[in-house]
């Protein structure tokens, strides 16, 4: 078993420890719960404003899981990825596979050169999606002919949502 690492102020996981990828994707859940259980008050009435949260996005990959009876990464495939033709795209969860075709991120190191700038996502949800142009375009399609979801889903991502102000 892996040792846990620290818990740190900022709520990132220390780059030192090495955990399968698993015990990395387990690890990023549970740091981002504790942060959302470690909030004590609201930020703003419910709807009175919007914030982005990738703790969200993770906390709802997990209702997704659970409603869906399966991993986040097969439930994309399955439900959305492959009815849609999307071969090229994943939920990509362990940063030592390859994938064909990836592009590559680098960043400057200190001899002047460059060298592979690992991002170690594997957290489903907020990150982690992998795709191409054409998987893309055959997303984007899909808002034209509602062929997955239907008239009705399309609409409800189509719709601007109002605060409780009226805005």
């Amino acid at each position: 078993n892996p040792v846990a690492p620290a818990y740190t102020v900022d709520g990132q996981v220390s780059p030192t420890v090495t955990m399968a990828p698993g015990e990395v994707q387990r690890w990023r859940f549970v740091n981002a719960t504790m942060q959302v259980a470690a909030q004590v008050s609201l930020n703003f009435p419910p709807g009175a404003e919007y914030l982005y949260s990738n703790s969200g996005y993770m906390l709802l990959s997990k209702v997704v899981e659970r409603v869906g009876g399966k991993p986040f990464p097969a439930f994309m495939r399955e439900r959305v990825f492959e009815p849609l033709g999307m071969r090229d795209t994943r939920v990509h969860m362990d940063h030592r596979e390859i994938v064909p075709g990836r592009a590559y991120s680098y960043e400057s190191a200190e001899d002047g050169g460059y060298r592979n700038a690992v991002l170690s996502y594997a957290n489903a949800g907020a990150t982690s999606l992998f795709t191409t142009v054409e998987d893309l375009a055959r997303w984007l399609e899909n808002f034209h002919t509602a062929a997955l979801g239907g008239v009705a889903a399309r609409e409800m991502q189509l719709t601007r949502g109002v605060r409780t102000s009226g805005d």
